[in-house]
């Protein structure tokens, strides 16, 4: 769900609605934190997807590798243990928002 989704506002709604139930109004998208861009306002997404059970990873670019991965695990903090998947995005806070609402569905 979602994995096509570029940062960006429709992004960051979508991360509101489903993954923080932040309460904000499309008329005020001021309020909207920038999740896909703000590497500060992706941590929150982590820290929510975690205290909801689920375990992350997050590994940066190297050698010719250009993407962010963030791994997600549901229902297990352990590395070592449970169903992980990777989701890839240009930044950190993109691949962070897109699995956390691979987590959510």
């Amino acid at each position: 769900m979602g994995e096509d989704l570029r940062p960006g506002r429709e992004l960051d709604a979508l991360v509101a609605e489903r993954v923080t139930k932040l309460s904000w109004h499309p008329d005020y998208p001021g309020d909207l934190p920038y999740y896909s861009t703000d590497i500060s306002a992706a941590w929150e997404v982590i820290e929510q997807v975690y205290k909801d059970g689920h375990g992350w990873m997050l590994v940066g670019p190297n050698f010719d590798d250009t993407k962010w991965h963030a791994y997600e695990s549901t229902g297990c903090a352990d590395p070592d243990y449970g169903d992980w998947y990777e989701l890839d995005g240009d930044t950190a806070p993109h691949a962070i928002c897109l699995a956390a609402l691979k987590a959510v569905t």
